[in-house]
This record gives structure tokens, C-alpha cells and sequence, in this order.
């Protein structure tokens, strides 16, 4: 089970959708948690939280995941609300899920400015430890209620900052999942570089008497080849420096060592009789 956190309903899709959907090949299921509203995130004004609710669930379907889910904490303003509040419906839900693999923003990207990305990034990290048996008894309620402990063991985290990509120590070969994380930035009709640009450049060309072969002859091609051609091209360029047609970079965290079978083992293996 994976669930992907975002803070705003294109930052999955921009940043990590390729591995998202190539582990849902594979045979994961896959959740989408959005924790913000995206108000005022539309590309026109008054549009952002209805529509971009609706790219939320749309995106979700692209990339192959079983639900989308939304917090609906004020976009831009997620540092004013209580961290405690944000990591509780964290844990619900990983534990509900019996989430394993999370991908959310580094939490320890300084040079990202969005700060709803940093208290994202910090909330997950959180919950990932606190939903699991190492993490104590906390919120024994849901324990009661028959939700039992998760066992996160794999975290991807994502950045948008270039420094941030230092801390890279895993690259995915999403070459063939590109089209997948394509049609997932489409889905962003109301924000982001994706959604319709494709046939509004379309559109401004042909009132010129132009057209531009690259966008073919109907919106929903444009929309696809202008984010494929234009929007992946730092992906490519990631791809490129590995031998890959296509890659996503994260700062990944995988299973610590269980201590307590290393223990065991060694025990069964060097005991001698009293």
C-alpha cells in the first residue's frame, strides 16, 4: 500500500507521478492525500477550490490509485494550523490503509519557500513513525476502534528546489510511465504549468493563422504533447545523465535494520549447551 501526500494538488504529479504509478503497475495500491484547499490557487479567479477538488480526483485516476483524499487546509497558510491536528489524520488513515510506502515533499528542504510544502513534508514524517509500533501507543482509540499499527518502511521524498537535489540517493527509470505522469499533469485543469495550455497555445496560433504540428489537430492532443514536450523536458534532461529516456530523483529512506532479529540470529547460530 503507498499513499502519496501532496500539500497542493499538483505536486504529486509534477514531481514524482512516474514512480507513483509505475509501483501501482507493479502491484501496489495506491492512495492520494491532498492536505490543503487550493483556494486561490485557480488560473481564474474563484475557481480554485471547486476545481482544483475535481483535478484532485482526476489526477488520482490517471496515475491508477484506489482514492483520493483531501484535508482542505487553507492553501499557503497550513504553518498557522496545528501540526498535531495534520499528523492524527495522518495516522488515521495510514493505519486505516495499512499504508507501507509514502512519498511526500523533503521535509528538510530549506530553500523550498512554500512553507505548506515544508509542513507537508514534517507531517508525514511524523505520522510515517507514530502510526507504527515503534512509535509507541499513540491515539490508542483507533487501536480500540480496530485499526491496528502500520509499518511504513519505505519513504520517497520529492523536491522542488534545485539544492534540494543533493540529498538525492535513488533514481526511478519512469521511461515507461511517462505518459502516464503526462495525462496526470492534463488532469490539472485549474493550476499549474499543465491542464489546457496545450490548446490555448493551440488556440493563440491559429487567430495568428498559424498552427504548430506538435499539437496535432484536437485539444487533447495539444494538451498531452505540449506538457510531454515542453513540461518533461528536466525529467528527460534527469533520464539523460543515467542512461534512462525518462527519471525521477528522490532522497529515499528505506527499513531500518530489525535489531532484535539480528539478536536472534546470531543467538541461534553461536549457542552452546549449558
Amino acid at each position: 500500500m503507498l499513499a502519496a501526500i501532496q500539500a497542493h494538488s499538483d505536486d504529486v504529479t509534477l514531481f514524482c507521478a512516474g514512480t507513483v504509478a509505475k509501483l501501482i503497475g507493479e502491484g501496489y495500491t495506491g492512495y492520494l492525500i491532498r492536505l490543503s484547499n487550493d483556494e486561490k490557487a485557480g488560473k481564474t479567479v474563484g475557481q480554485g477550490v471547486v476545481q482544483n477538488e475535481i483535478d484532485n480526483q482526476e489526477a488520482a485516476k490517471a496515475l491508477g490509485c484506489k482514492k483520493a483524499f483531501s484535508f482542505y487546509y487553507r492553501n499557503h497558510r497550513m504553518d498557522d494550523c496545528a501540526m498535531i491536528e495534520i499528523r492524527q489524520r495522518l495516522i488515521f488513515l495510514f493505519r486505516l490503509l495499512q499504508v507501507n510506502t509514502v512519498f511526500a515533499m523533503d521535509p528538510y528542504d530549506h530553500y523550498d519557500e512554500n512553507p505548506d510544502h515544508i509542513v507537508a513534508g514534517k507531517a508525514v514524517e511524523s505520522a510515517s513513525w507514530m502510526a507504527s509500533p515503534g512509535g509507541g501507543h499513540e491515539y490508542p482509540e483507533q487501536l480500540k476502534a480496530g485499526l491496528k499499527h502500520c509499518q511504513i518502511r519505505e519513504r520517497y521524498y520529492y523536491c522542488r528546489s534545485p539544492q534540494g537535489h543533493n540529498l538525492v540517493n535513488r533514481v526511478v527509470d519512469i521511461s515507461s510511465y511517462i505518459d502516464h505522469k503526462v495525462r496526470a499533469n492534463v488532469a490539472n485543469k485549474g493550476k499549474g504549468p499543465a491542464g489546457d495550455n496545450g490548446l490555448r497555445l493551440r488556440q493563440e496560433l491559429a487567430r495568428q493563422g498559424k498552427k504548430l504540428p506538435l499539437l496535432g489537430n484536437d485539444d487533447a492532443t495539444a494538451n498531452f504533447q505540449y506538457v510531454k514536450h515542453f513540461l518533461m523536458d528536466d525529467f528527460r534532461a534527469l533520464g539523460k545523465q543515467f542512461g534512462l529516456e525518462y527519471a525521477e530523483t528522490f532522497r529515499y529512506i528505506g527499513q531500518e535494520p530489525d535489531l532484535r532479529q539480528a539478536v536472534r540470529k546470531y543467538a541461534d547460530g553461536h549457542a552452546v549447551p549449558l
